[in-house]
């Protein structure tokens, strides 16, 4: 049976999304191991369904200063992913990449290498997320470039939504993980939104009625 809405995902369209995230996150975790040196591990994904209006209030402070990395997609699969990372985990990064640590986010606005790093990491994270579902539903998906924004969480899910959002109905999947490094705990959040024809082929394709 076809969906008409993201809204009407059901708990089995979620485990499966679940299961393709798990995937995605460990293999991040294991590509930001091998960029960063050092160990990074990664807690297992949640995904749920939101209200659009509400996204931001769902996962986290709305004023709360975050880095965001839009990647779009196409092929096989018609939509795009936005990619989040908070303060403390932004500045981890960076500090980790280039020995540089800028005392507020803001700040990588102005930082082109900074904001070189992000938009890496974000490609990387996207992309393992990507090449899971691609492998398991047997569909061709392309990334496009990223496209960074450094603004408060409210700011970056208002203007997205005015832009990229607004063919794409009024509820996301949002996939919440956390990265674990050096025993800190840094959350991230991908928001994701598809075509409801890419929709529902990814969801006959990953065999799920």
């Amino acid at each position: 049976m076809r969906i008409t809405d993201v809204g009407d995902i059901t708990p089995m369209h979620l485990d499966v999304l679940s299961e393709v995230g798990n995937i995605g996150a460990g293999n991040a975790a294991t590509a930001l191991s091998d960029m960063l040196h050092y160990m990074v591990k990664v807690t297992v994904p949640s995904v749920r369904v939101v209200d659009l209006d509400k996204a931001a209030a769902a996962i986290g402070d709305p004023e709360q200063q975050v880095a965001a990395i839009l990647i779009n997609l196409d092929q096989d699969l018609i939509g795009t992913m936005l990619s989040i990372f908070q303060g403390p985990f932004a500045n981890e990064l960076v500090t980790a990449f280039l020995g540089t640590q800028l005392p507020d986010i803001t700040m990588f606005k102005d930082n082109e290498m900074g904001r070189s790093v992000l938009c890496e990491v974000g490609n990387i994270t996207v992309a393992t997320y990507v090449n899971a579902l691609s492998q398991l539903s047997k569909m061709v998906i392309n990334i496009l470039p990223p496209q960074i924004s450094i603004d408060s969480l409210n700011n970056v899910i208002r203007d997205h939504k005015q832009r990229e959002f607004k063919d794409f109905g009024r509820k996301v999947v949002v996939i919440d993980e956390s990265f674990i490094i050096k025993d800190e705990e840094y959350k991230s959040s991908m928001i994701l939104l598809l075509e409801i024809d890419s929709l529902n082929n990814l969801i006959e394709s990953l065999g799920v009625q």
